[in-house]
């Protein structure tokens, strides 16, 4: 399965499972309330009261939450990108795109904090 069918899928199920729940707002936070979750497990992990080993299972499990809530927000925007363009958003072209730009700006950025024996990272 494509990342757009994944999308496809995500909203019909969103649609079932919450009818009067299922648009760009709650998912969005319903997308931050599980982000919160995963971030919560991983504080955890970094002060040292579990063990990535204890908590990976529950970790997979809210990753995988996030996930679906992003899909279902791709979903939604496929629907309108549609409705206006007449397709749905290529996901792995628009990646592919803001990754290119994210490596003009943050590339050598990282390239000149290394070349100067800085360990600094933002």
């Amino acid at each position: 399965m494509n990342v757009n069918e994944r999308a496809v899928q995500a909203v019909e199920d969103g649609r079932r499972w919450f009818p009067a729940n299922t648009n760009l707002a709650h998912d969005a936070l319903s997308l931050c309330g599980e982000a919160g979750e995963v971030a919560n497990i991983v504080k955890k992990i970094d002060r040292g009261t579990h063990t990535l080993d204890e908590m990976m299972v529950r970790l997979v499990d809210e990753v995988v939450d996030v996930q679906t809530y992003l899909y279902e927000i791709m979903g939604l925007i496929n629907e309108a990108h549609e409705k206006k363009y007449g397709m749905p958003v290529d996901w792995d072209a628009a990646y592919d795109s803001k990754r290119q730009v994210n490596e003009r700006r943050f590339g050598l950025v990282k390239d000149i904090w290394v070349q100067h024996g800085s360990n600094k990272e933002s």
